[in-house]
């Protein structure tokens, strides 16, 4: 009898052992089906930012190349340079333009109205180093 009951006992903690295992295995999954949700509304999430992101960057360059063209038109509307200058004044743009929209837009963009107000138009004056 005594056998039976040891026999019994390891059984039921076998059976209820198992039953463990199972609702563990059964959690993890449920576990990793959540996250592998919550992982693809991230990559949503961070393809969104991508695009915001870019927008922004559009809006400063676009907003960067407005202050350009207002400063140009302002030099010019002020008699700071003359009809001749214009052409050149527009290659200096250019010339702004090809290096980038970067960190130092900026301060290329601060550099370009010093000389405006000044009516410098001397493209070697606006290389950033």
């Amino acid at each position: 009898m005594t056998e039976q009951i040891i026999i019994t006992t390891i059984t039921v903690a076998g059976t209820v052992l198992v039953a463990f295992v199972t609702a563990i295995q059964s959690g993890n999954k449920k576990i990793l089906d959540r996250l592998g949700e919550f992982d693809n509304r991230l990559e949503g999430i961070d393809s969104r930012v991508e695009n915001v992101t870019d927008d922004l960057k559009e809006i400063k360059r676009s907003n960067l190349q407005a202050t350009i063209f207002r400063l140009i038109e302002k030099a010019y509307r002020d008699k700071k340079i003359s009809d001749n200058d214009l052409s050149e004044l527009f290659k200096a743009y250019d010339e702004y333009k090809g290096h980038g929209w970067n960190s130092h837009t900026t301060v290329r963009v601060r550099k370009f109205e010093e000389d405006l107000s000044k009516g410098v138009i001397s493209l070697d004056e606006k290389r950033i180093k």
